[in-house]
């Protein structure tokens, strides 16, 4: 009986595959309440979840870090088909819980072990493989100014489609950062305070079937931040004031000194994800991610530049050696 029921089950998920999301099965009434599992965030689990976990577990998509931390639904450590497959068990009725939510675990506990954490970071300064990701894309650009009234709106059109292309960035890179020194702790994320939950979007607190923690914190998006902020806190980019003197710098030409008339910073769904070996508090990897918006309105030597921009800044540090 249990062989047909998963070989049924498997069908029905090659055919969601098939025929998309649009294809959804019932969903019970104790499915909302769930955490795990709720892989696209709106309360419920259903096939549309197992889906999304089975096309990440075949590299069709790529889950969020966040629907990660739920998505390991038999707490083995791993996120396949087998975790789609009991979600969508889940979804019909055939289970009423999942493995990883019976494991239990401590937030308090979880988040003491990150702040042990990071204090072992500072005392051992282990290595690490540092990798970051850095992509800005010039989504509007606007040239004005007295001088345009000389050149052909063709012209115009090209210049500012080359500003686009100029501001463009799209760059990988890793550095093996071996030498045990103060220089390698302080590359490293900085300690955040997690007592006050409400200052986050979400926290939350896991354990995998190895002994490892898991922490995920999800933090709310900030506008022009300041200085103190969490997100620049944590990761160290540049608050609202750096942000705009480099746009300041970037623009001045030959001497000429441009004034920013309107300037906008925005952080949005920043997730920092932390896995920590329980028994000797020690990080096996991190990662944070970011994504950054812009809008700003800069005059040099009497032309105006408005530009609009997105992008996304993220790093992860694995392969700790401590």
């Amino acid at each position: 009986m249990q062989k047909i029921i998963k070989k049924t089950l498997s069908c029905l998920l090659s055919f969601s595959v098939t025929v998309g999301a649009a294809t959804m099965l019932s969903v019970p009434g104790g499915a909302s309440a769930a955490r795990y599992g709720d892989i696209d965030g709106n309360s419920s689990v259903n096939s549309s979840d197992a889906l999304a976990v089975l096309k990440h577990s075949v590299g069709a998509s790529q889950l969020s870090d966040e629907a990660l931390a739920f998505a390991d639904v038999n707490a083995d450590g791993t996120v396949n088909s087998s975790d789609a497959l009991d979600i969508l068990k889940y979804s019909v009725g055939i289970i009423d819980s999942f493995k990883a939510e019976e494991r239990g675990v401590d937030s308090q506990e979880v988040k003491a072990s990150f702040k042990r954490a990071l204090a072992g970071v500072q005392d051992k300064l282990p290595t690490y493989v540092l990798k970051e990701t850095v992509f800005k894309n010039a989504d509007d650009v606007k040239l004005s100014g007295a001088w345009t009234a000389f050149i052909s709106a063709a012209k115009l059109k090209e210049l500012e489609e080359k500003t686009k292309q100029d501001y463009n960035t799209d760059r990988n890179y890793t550095r093996i950062v071996k030498q045990k020194s103060e220089d390698s702790a302080n590359r490293m994320i900085k300690d955040i305070d997690l007592s006050d939950e409400s200052r986050f979007s979400s926290v939350s607190c896991n354990e995998t079937a190895d002994g490892k923690y898991i922490l995920t914190v999800s933090f709310k998006d900030e506008k022009n931040s300041s200085s103190d902020s969490l997100i620049v806190g944590l990761t160290g980019l540049d608050d609202y004031d750096q942000a705009k003197n480099e746009v300041e710098q970037t623009n001045s030409v030959d001497g000429a000194k441009s004034i920013v008339k309107s300037f906008d910073l925005e952080y949005k769904n920043c997730v920092l994800v932390c896995e920590i070996d329980k028994a000797t508090d020690e990080f096996v990897n991190i990662e944070w991610s970011v994504d950054v918006f812009s809008e700003s309105t800069v005059t040099t030597a009497g032309m105006t530049i408005y530009m609009k921009t997105s992008g996304k800044r993220s790093t992860s540090y694995v392969n700790f050696g401590y």
